[in-house]
Formats: C-alpha cells, structure tokens, sequence
C-alpha cells in the first residue's frame, strides 16, 4: 500500500485518521504542524499526504504550494482537512493543486475512499513516468541504431571481401530468423563484434527499426548489475527514482539484448541471468511479479569463455546455455583480402567527413598495409586511416602519412631489430639499450592498439590493472 504523510495540530484528529489509515493497510506517518510536514516530505517523498486547512504558522494551502513547487514532475497528491466546508476554502484548495478536499468531521468510508483514489492516481502517474522513459530511451536508441546504418549505408555496402566475412553475414542472417536463440560472438578486441551483432539484429535488410540495447559488461560495477539490466520498483533502496526504473533487458523488448565483454559478467549474477534466460521472464529488484521476456540476446567477448570455464572464472551452465548460435571472427591477419577494400571505405568515408582531398592511395602503399599484422585489427586500420586523414590532406594518401609502417613490407630495407619478441631467442643489439625507455614504449603501444582501454591493454600484457596504471604513471629514466 501507499506511504501516507497525515498532518493535524489536533492530536485527537490525527490519531484517529492515522489509526483508520493503517488499519486499512496504509504506512503512516504523522506530523503536527507544517513545518513538521515539510520536513518529514523532504526526506520520505510521501506519494499522498491528508493536512489540515488551518496549522499554525503556514496553512495547509502554504504547505501544499510549497510542495507542488519543489517537486512539479513528481509531485504528491494532497488532500485538504476543515472544518470550515465553505466553498471559498475548497475553491482555493483545489485552484492551488489539492487533489480533493474532505470535511470535517471526517467520515470513515469518505476518508477511505478518497485516500484509496489518490493512492491509486499515484500509482498510475509511476506506471506513466516509466511508460513514458522506456518511450524516451527506446526513441534514442532507435535514433542512434538508424544513424549506425545510415552512416554504413546498409549491409549491401558492408565490405564483405572474404570468404571467411560472406560466411560470417550468411549464418548472421540464419540466426536472425530465430530470436529464441542466443548468439556468442568471439574474436579478438576490433575484429568488428559488435557490427556482426547488427547483422544478426537486422538479418539481411534494415526493416523496421527495432530496439538495439548495447550493455558493456566491464563498464558496470558489480553491484549495480541486476538493477541495471532488471530494473527496480519505486522505493527498493535509498535514492532510488520515484516511479522506479526499467532495466536493459526490458529495453530490448521486441529487439535484441547485446552483452558486449560478458567475461567480464560478475559470478554472482550470472545465475540471475541463466534462470531468466530460462523461464524467459525477470523481476524487478524490489518486485515480486514476473515480467515476460521477448529479447534477443547476443553476447561477444574477446576471452575464451570455454577456458573460463575450465579454470572455474566463469559458469559453465551459464557458457553451455549461451553457446548455441555461434560466431567465431578471425583477425584481421587471417583475412587479409579485406584490409585494401576496408581502407579505400575508411578513406573515402573520413575525406569525405572532414573535406579533405584524399581519393586513393599512393603507388606501392597497399604492399605494406597488406604485410603490417594490424594487432588491433579492424578498429586499428580505421584508427590509423582516420588519423592520417586528419593530420594530412592530398589527393592520393603516402607512407609517410601511416608512421607505425616505417620498416613494414618488402619494398623497404630490412632494419636490424633492437629487441624481437617471438618464440625464438630474444634478439638484443650489441652497444645494449635502456629497459625502462623500451618497456614505456611497449605499454604505450598496447594502450594505443586496444584504444587506451586498460582492462584490455593489462589483459594484453599479462598484467594486472594497477600494475599497468603505475608503469603509464612512471616516465622512463633519462
């Protein structure tokens, strides 16, 4: 039932309406004045509150203009006391906001119904405030899921220049077909997972426009993880929003759930999402009734879940119930028929964008870009593409626009390397060289390659974060 706030300098008054009240099963609070009241409302945000017309110091209309005026999007119904049932009184009530006006000497069925009324009216206005929220972010993401493909201009201009990507894009598209299965998308960080999870979304055409909710599992913290994708009722904890919150999952009603980085999933949640799954319904955080799911989920990540699972970081009955539809993308270094059309698309789009000059690429240019491993893979050639556009304008873009290519392929002389890392010996130069100088450059480049992420640049290099975040806070020694 409803909080009620009951406000009275009459002490018989209040304890017989406040008596009345919980007895028909409402939480009630009592003040006698209305500087009692303000204050309880400011810290409980009572939905309904009953106050007399006549308090001294400020009357019941002072109380509920003050009110009405600190909180216009979610304010309280009010509900106006006295034993003066003129109808001037009830006329200013009502003109300042009261929801309705009752006389003394009360009358127990009048008083509960109109209270009954109120609570009601406030419940609606909860269920209207989350309508209208789940309206607002739904008409964001479907503004936001339509730019996405305006700017890629559809799947017929997605660049599909390898066998391995046209068999990509056709099991998409079969799994499109059928929302009830879950899709696990794998491939190192930029091989492009989120894009195959848009194509799994939208199968081999845009359509209609549905929801496309994206969540990263690595930026939640691990306690908020079942009130953002679940979603809460009014008044589960403290600071919670009036009308409560809708989570993710309900978000994506009618379109598709995207985890990105689920390894990185809490354990302790990942129960709460296998029984979901399963039941295909959730509860609200505070809530008792089951809401029905129809969503989509896909989920991507750049760790092998199945290893997770083995070393008992991940749930394996989680793993086994995820793991049906299948998407497996290899590097950018195992397809390498995709690296020119990709950057003569990256090219054009970034010239065009920032009005440069730029049309095609100098002669010889493709043998190094074909020969450089791109570690980064997809998101790096964008990166670089887009950099060099940016610093540089000309009709045809050179090599010495792409720096990180000093050394790269056939048509430039072999360099004697200062320090090689692979599965033979280490290679060091004779005249020695400065470790702390070398290991800076290192951890700069895995920042640079996983886009200054440092979740992903310490998985990288084998670090922890808080080790990786004292070696970029530390300057190498002179």
């Amino acid at each position: 039932m409803e909080r009620v706030l009951v406000v009275d300098d009459d002490g018989r008054v209040l304890t017989l309406v406040a008596a009345q009240l919980r007895k028909a099963g409402y939480e009630v609070q009592t003040a006698a004045d209305a500087e009692a009241a303000w204050k309880l409302y400011r810290e409980h945000r009572f939905p309904v509150i009953l106050t007399d017309l006549r308090l001294p110091h400020m009357s019941g209309i002072q109380l509920l203009t003050r009110i009405k005026e600190s909180a216009p999007e979610v304010a309280p119904d009010v509900l106006i006391m006295t034993g003066h049932s003129d109808l001037p009184s009830a006329v200013a009530a009502l003109r300042a906001g009261a929801f309705d006006y009752l006389a003394k000497p009360l009358a127990r069925a009048a008083l509960l119904a109109t209270v009954a009324r109120a609570a009601e009216h406030q419940r609606l206005l909860r269920q209207v405030q989350v309508f209208s929220g789940q309206v607002s972010d739904l008409t964001r993401q479907t503004a936001a899921y339509r730019a996405e493909f305006s700017r890629i201009q559809g799947l017929d201009h997605l660049v599909l220049a390898s066998d391995h990507m046209r068999e990509i894009a056709a099991v998409a598209n079969v799994l499109h077909r059928d929302p009830s299965v879950p899709v696990m998308i794998q491939g190192e960080t930029g091989t492009g997972k989120e894009l195959v999870a848009k194509l799994v979304h939208c199968g081999d055409g845009c359509g209609t426009p549905r929801p496309f909710i994206d969540v990263n599992c690595a930026a939640i913290p691990a306690t908020l993880f079942e009130t953002e994708l679940f979603g809460y009722e009014a008044g589960t904890f403290t600071g919670a929003r009036p009308g409560g919150a809708v989570g993710k999952i309900e978000l994506a009603t009618g379109g598709t759930l995207f985890l990105d980085e689920i390894a990185d999933m809490p354990m302790e949640f990942q129960p709460k999402l296998l029984r979901a799954l399963e039941e295909r319904a959730i509860r609200r955080v505070g809530g008792s009734a089951k809401i029905a799911l129809d969503v989509r989920i896909i989920c991507a990540s750049n760790r092998d879940l199945g290893a997770m699972v083995t070393g008992r970081t991940f749930r394996g009955d989680l793993y086994y119930r995820l793991n049906i539809g299948v998407l497996d993308l290899k590097p950018l270094r195992q397809r390498r028929e995709e690296i020119m059309p990709l950057a003569t698309q990256f090219l054009d789009r970034f010239a065009r964008e920032k009005g440069k000059r730029f049309h095609g690429f100098a002669p010889g240019l493709s043998e190094p870009l074909l020969a450089y491993p791109w570690p980064g893979n997809v998101r790096e050639l964008r990166n670089a593409i887009e950099r060099a556009v940016l610093l540089n304008d000309a009709e045809l873009l050179q090599r010495e626009h792409l720096s990180f290519l000093e050394g790269v392929g056939p048509r430039l002389p072999a360099r004697p390397p200062t320090a090689a890392l692979g599965s033979g010996p280490l290679v060091l130069p004779a005249a020695g060289f400065d470790l702390l100088a070398h290991e800076d450059a290192i951890v700069r480049e895995a920042m640079r390659l996983h886009d200054h992420n440092q979740s992903e640049a310490a998985r990288f290099l084998h670090l922890t974060r808080s080790k990786l975040r004292s070696r970029l806070e530390r300057r190498p020694s002179a």
